[in-house]
């Protein structure tokens, strides 16, 4: 140890040289990297740092002190991801890697976990200032709001640990009763209702509690989906269903069609999450010793285990099947007894029963073999994987969505071939990291409950973002820049454009063809108003994707007075093949109402749109589309664009996207130069972000969704295809002057400075949010500046006098994003609204 004492001091005297000289010395070559990675870090060479702790892990990848330093690293270069991935690799932890995991949380914008972790890490070392830390991120990031959570009793293993942990931002409380007092009692004090599970309870709670303004969500797991719960449930008084699989979305909607079509608006996936921490990781390796760990009841199938075992002896004897679970049923408890005795399996089959410590259980296992004909998750094939053990999955409905591909079989004789293949304890264990934590479970729980929040919010104070007399007074200060009757003809503008559009709410939309013949991939949605001489180009255009066949139509009929509905009559007999849904509304409601009505009946897995008068031109552009959203990204757009009269009259653009996204969310506010005819996105993600604001009449409804999309960290991509622009007189984006005023309004919501706050508190991930916000903020006058500098209504005279104004408000913001005052600022600032 005194080589070790040595270095220490000269790493205290800066002495670096003599402190990686002497490292040299060191013979255990874990010891050595791990020696040489802290003299790095503190010689502020974070790279060589991380390279030095790399190698040694890559000998011992579960060696703890290697494994912190790795993890400290990593947070110094502001990979908190990673950082906290190794952090929860550590077997014992104390309190200053529950400190650290808390804060690599609260970097990610993940609170409730953060406070988790700074919890733990005061009750374990009892610092008065981690107590403290603990009680000042409470108070900023508390909701105070009631959180209700209702629960059968024996069936709430699932949700105890998010009650705990979301405890820390909500008032909570876990209801696991059948006593209806209670239950009413706990009704009445919430805010938000949480059903947990979608059965007896919830049928009664949703069918005879008075819903009185509460936000209600409701979570289904597996069995009621296979039940007649569905159609029980009074979904009236339902705000959000949670589904924990996308194929537990798919049995809903086959099974219980006519309930899906009413609630498919209301659905989020939210995967389930496991605790990595309790989960030891090492490297394993192949081996004869496979664990089962279920109760012992036909939806595990459990006969399918006698099989395996028998085949696997025909191998080799040494394969030996470890079953962890009791008996549910005598049946089976009665054949496992005759069938063992009479194949000779006593020696290759193991029977434990109920067994508490599963982390001993595992200790010596080389796979997990999971037989079942049903699940919904699966959290014995995690936790698992967690300790990277290889599971042998079988193949159940959502099995492959669910798990990688080369780890599912369908017949058991595929089984030894899988058994003798990669074997990656590191794979394993990142797949559940990145997927299935319960981090990444808690973010998205509480995403939900703050879009619950904004949505109850809108509903109370419709005036919040629409009042004329709040705009003028909120968003800007025209006083001494523009003269009264400009400033007087604007506002009028705006309280016109606003009736418009409250006017358009009270819209109605009904379906009148649909000619769907099975699930489309992909749903295509077009505003059509006054498109008759239009549609037939688009129809060409999809009937020659490369994806026909798994593509759905969705044309919305904004109320035309042309010939559109004859035009969409004549399409559907001539493209029988094709599956096209019509939608039309009442009265003229606008693009972006038509677009949210459209997504809203869109039933693929991926929704694109394309205006009435524009087409694809590359015949395999959606398949292309379709290829990048389940590889890489989450939305795509055609990376060229042809703007004219015809394809042969056009004039060619290139997309070029920035590689931040902050700076590609602060070009959308000044020029959305994304091509909204060209996109192709993920269903979920639209649903997330919102959808497009049935609000927006007309114009800049493609800015506000990207937006959002943006906002909820879409990763956004371009794909080597072309889409044709018409541009002709009639089009709605050629009225630049309603443009200009419905862009006002439309970019305003996402500066003002309360709304901002709200929005970024709820919405945007990863780092750099304070900027985000205080750039915008800071940038927004001159947004409008810019806006009404361009309008053909400001007098020649206060032209000049904007410019001037402009050059001197953008030198001033450059200098102070510069300034070290302003570096500051970053670091100490918080989002209370207050400060704001």
């Amino acid at each position: 140890m005194e080589i070790f004492e040595k270095i220490s001091r000269l790493i205290q005297s800066k002495d670096f040289s003599k402190a990686k000289e002497l490292a040299q010395n060191i013979s255990d070559e874990i010891d050595k990297n791990n020696t040489l990675g802290v003299i790095s870090f503190y010689e502020e060479k974070n790279d060589d740092a991380i390279n030095f702790f790399e190698k040694a892990l890559r000998i011992n990848p579960a060696h703890s002190d290697v494994l912190f330093n790795y993890s400290k690293a990593l947070f110094e270069k502001q990979n908190y991801f990673e950082s906290w991935r190794y952090l929860t690799r550590i077997p014992k932890k104390t309190w200053e890697i529950y400190d650290m995991l808390g804060d690599t949380q609260l970097k990610q914008d993940n609170p409730a976990m953060a406070l988790h972790y700074y919890k733990k890490a005061y009750e374990m070392s009892s610092i008065k200032e981690l107590k403290e830390k603990y009680d000042s991120i409470k108070e900023q990031h508390f909701k105070n709001e009631k959180l209700a959570i209702f629960c059968l009793p024996n069936i709430d293993n699932f949700i105890k640990d998010i009650a705990e942990i979301l405890s820390n931002i909500y008032k909570v409380k876990l209801v696991v009763t059948t006593d209806s007092k209670q239950i009413v009692e706990a009704y009445n004090w919430a805010d938000i209702i949480w059903l947990e599970w979608a059965n007896e309870m919830a049928v009664q709670i949703t069918g005879r509690m008075n819903k009185a303004g509460k936000r209600v969500i409701c979570r289904l797991h597996s069995y009621e989906a296979l039940s007649t719960y569905p159609e029980k449930m009074n979904w009236q008084n339902v705000d959000i269903l949670i589904l924990v699989a996308e194929h537990m979305r798919e049995i809903l909607e086959i099974y219980h069609n006519d309930t899906y079509r009413k609630i498919s608006n209301m659905i989020r996936i939210i995967p389930n999450g496991i605790d990595l921490n309790k989960f030891v990781f090492k490297n394993r390796t192949p081996g004869f010793d496979i664990a089962v760990v279920a109760h012992i009841s036909h939806k595990k199938d459990p006969a399918a285990w006698l099989q395996v075992a028998g085949m696997l002896k025909k191998i080799d004897r040494r394969y030996v099947l470890h079953i962890a679970g009791e008996f549910q049923e005598l049946r089976y408890a009665n054949y496992f007894r005759h069938f063992i005795e009479d194949a000779d399996l006593e020696r290759n089959i193991k029977l434990y029963g109920f067994v508490k410590d599963i982390n001993a259980f595992l200790e010596n296992k080389n796979y997990l073999l999971s037989t079942s004909i049903h699940e919904s998750f699966g959290y014995s094939i995690a936790e698992a994987m967690a300790r990277g053990i290889k599971p042998i999955i079988h193949n159940y409905s959502g099995s492959k969505k669910q798990w990688p591909a080369e780890l599912v079989y369908s017949f058991i004789d595929e089984i030894p071939a899988m058994l003798e293949n990669e074997y990656s304890s590191e794979k394993y264990r990142s797949f559940v990291e990145n997927k299935f934590s319960i981090e990444k479970q808690i973010k998205n729980i509480v995403e939900v409950l703050n879009l619950l929040r904004c949505t109850q919010s809108k509903v109370n104070n419709e005036q919040m973002l629409y009042g004329s007399s709040k705009f003028t007074a909120n968003y800007f200060n025209l006083k001494g820049v523009f003269s009264e009757s400009f400033v007087s003809k604007c506002c009028e503008t705006i309280d016109a454009y606003n009736q418009k559009n409250r006017d358009n709410l009270d819209n109605s939309t009904k379906v009148v063809v649909d000619t769907t013949i099975r699930k489309p991939l992909v749903s295509v949605v077009t505003p059509a108003y006054n498109a008759a001489e239009f549609l037939e180009a688009l129809a060409n255009s999809l009937s020659k994707q490369s994806i026909f066949r798994d593509l759905q139509w969705v044309i919305v009929d904004d109320d035309s007075k042309d010939d559109t509905q004859q035009s969409i009559a004549k399409l559907c007999k001539q493209y029988k093949n094709m599956s096209i849904k019509v939608l039309k509304n009442e009265k003229n409601a606008g693009a972006a109402y038509s677009l949210e009505k459209g997504f809203e009946h869109a039933n693929g897995e991926y929704v694109a749109w394309v205006s009435a008068d524009d087409y694809y031109i590359d015949d395999r552009k959606l398949e292309k589309d379709v290829n990048l959203l389940e590889n890489s990204f989450d939305v795509v757009f055609s990376k060229y664009s042809l703007f004219g009269s015809s394809p042969g009259n056009a004039k060619r653009y290139e997309t070029i996207l920035p590689d931040n996204s902050t700076e590609l969310f602060i070009r959308i506010t000044l020029s959305n130069n994304l091509n909204g005819s060209s996109v192709v996105m993920k269903k979920e993600l639209y649903d997330r972000a919102g959808g497009f604001d049935k609000m927006l009449w007309n114009v800049d409804g493609d800015y506000d969704l990207f937006s959002k999309l943006i906002l909820c960290g879409a990763k956004i991509g371009l794909s080597e295809s072309t889409v044709f622009n018409r541009t002709h007189s009639g089009q709605t984006s050629s009225r630049s002057i309603l443009m200009k005023v419905g862009s006002s309004l439309t970019r305003s919501r996402f500066f003002r400075i309360d709304h901002l706050r709200t929005l970024i508190k709820d919405k945007i991930f990863g780092a750099g949010n304070e900027r985000i916000m205080y750039s915008l903020s800071i940038r927004f006058p001159l947004f409008f500046l810019d806006l009404y500098r361009e309008s053909i209504q400001i007098p020649d005279f206060e032209r000049s006098s904007i410019k001037n104004l402009m050059e001197h408000y953008n030198k001033l913001v450059d200098f102070l994003f510069s300034s070290e005052a302003f570096k500051v600022f970053l670091c100490n600032y918080t989002m209370k609204e207050e400060k704001l």
